[in-house]
C-alpha cells in the first residue's frame, strides 16, 4: 500500500499532541518530553495548521479536546506505540547512546563509570562528547546531556549532585604552610582560578578573608588544568568531591581547610528534545550514580 506523503503530519508534532491529549495539559506533556510548554503549544498549533482543524479548546480555563482532537488522539496513539515497538525491535541488538559532558567531569567522573555502565547495559554502546561550548543536540545527535547549571536547571533534568567546593593542594605544599593554618595564609599563596565559574572570592569572604589586592591569576579555561596544577604543587585550587575522588584516595591532593561552599550550581542529567523517556532517564541516572570500581 502506497503512503500518501502529503497527508503525513510532522511526527514530532504528533508526539507532542498525543502527550498533551493524554494529560490534557501542555505543562505535563512538556515535563514528559523534556521541552517547554511553549514548545508543546507551538507544535500543536503546527499540527492544527497541517490538519486544518482545531484539536484543543479551553473550557473554564482547562484544556479540553475538540471532537476532532479526541478522534485523532484515538487513532494516532496506537500508531505511535507501533512505531515505538518497531523501532525497539530494530535497535534491540545494539544501540548507540551519545552523552555530552563538560570536559573535566567527563574525564574525572564519567569515564570511571563507563565500565559499570557496560556491565549493566551491555546492549548499549556509549559515545562521549566532551566540549567546553554549550552542546548543540541537533548537530551532534546528542541523547543525554550532563549539564552544569545554576538551580533549578533545565525542566525535566534530574540532579546528579549539588556542587560543593573547597580548597585542595598537594601534600608537599601543605607541609610548607605555617601552622596552625588559617585561611588568612591564602592571601600570600598562589590561588589557581578557572575562567568559568570561579568561586574563590566567595569562599574567601565566607572565611572572613579580605580579598583586596590579592592576585587573580593564573586562570585556566578548564577545571582539570587547575587541578593538575594543584597536584603538581603549583598552588591551591577549588574542587568538588566528584572531580578529585581519585586524587584524594591516592593522596595526591588534600583539603587543608574544612569549609565547603555550596555554590548554588549542580550537575544534572537531561535528555534534550525528549530523546529518552522519563523512565529511561531515571534508569540512566541510577546507573551513573552507581559506585565505580577501582
Amino acid at each position: 500500500m502506497t503512503i500518501d506523503r502529503l497527508s503525513l503530519p510532522p511526527l514530532k508534532a504528533v508526539r507532542m499532541f498525543e502527550a498533551a491529549a493524554r494529560y490534557l495539559s501542555f505543562v505535563r506533556a512538556a515535563e514528559e518530553l523534556f521541552v517547554t510548554p511553549n514548545a508543546v503549544g507551538q507544535q500543536v498549533r503546527q499540527l492544527e495548521s497541517h490538519l486544518g482543524q482545531k484539536l484543543f479548546t479551553r473550557r473554564g480555563g482547562a484544556l479540553a479536546l475538540t471532537k476532532a482532537g479526541d478522534a485523532y488522539a484515538r487513532e494516532v496513539r496506537p500508531a505511535l506505540h507501533q512505531i515505538s515497538r518497531a523501532t525497539g525491535v530494530l535497535m534491540s541488538t545494539q544501540r548507540t547512546l551519545t552523552i555530552w559532558a563538560p570536559p573535566t567531569l567527563a574525564s574525572r567522573w564519567l569515564l570511571p563509570r563507563l565500565g559499570i555502565f557496560h556491565a549493566m547495559r551491555g546492549d548499549i554502546d556509549i559515545r562521549v562528547c566532551a566540549e567546553i561550548a554549550e552542546p548543540d543536540p541537533a548537530r551532534l545527535d546528542i541523547d543525554l546531556v550532563i549539564e552544569h547549571s545554576e538551580n533549578p536547571g533545565t525542566p525535566g533534568a534530574l540532579t546528579l549532585f549539588e556542587e560543593e567546593v573547597y580548597p585542595v593542594c598537594s601534600p608537599a605544599l601543605l607541609a610548607r604552610l605555617p601552622q596552625p593554618l588559617t585561611a588568612q595564609a591564602l592571601r600570600s599563596m598562589t590561588l589557581l582560578h578557572t575562567s568559568l565559574h570561579d568561586f574563590w572570592e566567595t569562599w574567601l569572604q565566607a572565611e572572613g578573608v579580605d580579598t583586596g589586592g590579592m592576585r587573580r591569576t593564573p586562570f585556566f579555561n578548564q577545571a582539570m588544568l587547575a587541578l593538575d596544577a594543584a597536584a603538581a604543587g603549583q598552588g591551591v585550587a577549588l574542587a568538588c568531591d566528584a572531580l578529585i575522588a581519585r586524587e584524594l584516595r591516592e593522596g595526591r591532593l588534600v583539603p587543608p581547610f574544612g569549609r565547603r561552599l555550596r555554590t548554588g550550581w549542580a550537575y544534572r542529567l537531561a535528555a534534550p528534545q525528549g530523546r529518552l523517556s522519563a523512565q529511561e532517564l531515571q534508569a540512566m541516572r541510577d546507573v551513573l550514580l552507581s559506585t565505580p570500581s577501582g
